[in-house]
């Protein structure tokens, strides 16, 4: 396992970040199969990526989970996966280019109807599960599903924790793009992310290195600057 060793990166450069999002996933409920505790972090965060039905989110958990976002004031995003409610979204489906688009336009315009009901705007998109992983190690998915939510919302941000496939879409597709950091995730030398979990006790030494330095502990051993 990774040793944390803040000291290795206290002769680099101390940043100044001007702001930092702190997103989690809403909605992730359905039918019978309810969890009220998502709301108590809604007062800790600055977005929700809301689930749209595919994997997760009924249209009762959407609609209070938009009604909670107003009330407090969070930026709203779309968190689409593949359609799998049994499996929540955790199984690979191998969909041709253009169901792939009709199941983005479905989730992203789900949300979207009811955005504009309480008149809040998508922001942003997040992919979860299998439709995540799948982005990270697929350039031609990333670029087909990144075209599909350019078709939904040319203005939409694109999440995501693979920095080259982000990198790609941005300069191919002309779209926003925004890398998040799961700070609980062990990186590799390439920025993507492994299989595994760092322990508890070392997490609050790795948010301190990235507020500070914006350096996050590779599994390597080494540090990296992110931007």
């Amino acid at each position: 396992m990774e040793e944390i060793k803040l000291e290795e990166v206290k002769n680099n450069q101390q940043y100044k970040i001007k702001a930092i999002d702190y997103n989690c996933d809403a909605a992730q409920s359905y039918g019978a199969y309810q969890n009220d505790d998502e709301y108590r972090l809604y007062d800790y965060v600055s977005s929700l990526s809301i689930s749209c039905g595919f994997h997760s989110g009924d249209p009762m958990k959407i609609q209070k989970s938009l009604m909670t976002a107003k009330e407090k004031n969070i930026c709203i995003g779309a968190h689409i996966g593949f359609p799998d409610i049994q499996g929540f979204g955790y199984r690979d489906m191998d969909l041709s280019k253009d169901e792939l688009e009709a199941c983005v336009l479905y989730q992203i315009g789900a949300l979207k109807s009811f955005a504009r009901i309480y008149n809040k705007e998508v922001e942003f998109v997040r992919f979860h599960g299998a439709m995540y992983d799948k982005f990270n190690r697929d350039k031609e998915f990333a670029l087909n599903l990144a075209q599909a939510c350019k078709k939904a919302d040319p203005w939409l941000i694109i999440y995501g924790g693979d920095y080259e496939n982000l990198t790609l879409i941005a300069n191919e597709l002309k779209v926003r793009t925004a890398f998040e950091l799961n700070i609980e995730k062990v990186y590799d030398e390439n920025l993507k992310q492994l299989n595994q979990n760092i322990d508890v006790e070392k997490l609050e030494h790795r948010v301190k290195a990235y507020l500070q330095y914006e350096k996050i502990h590779k599994a390597n051993g080494e540090f990296v600057t992110l931007k």
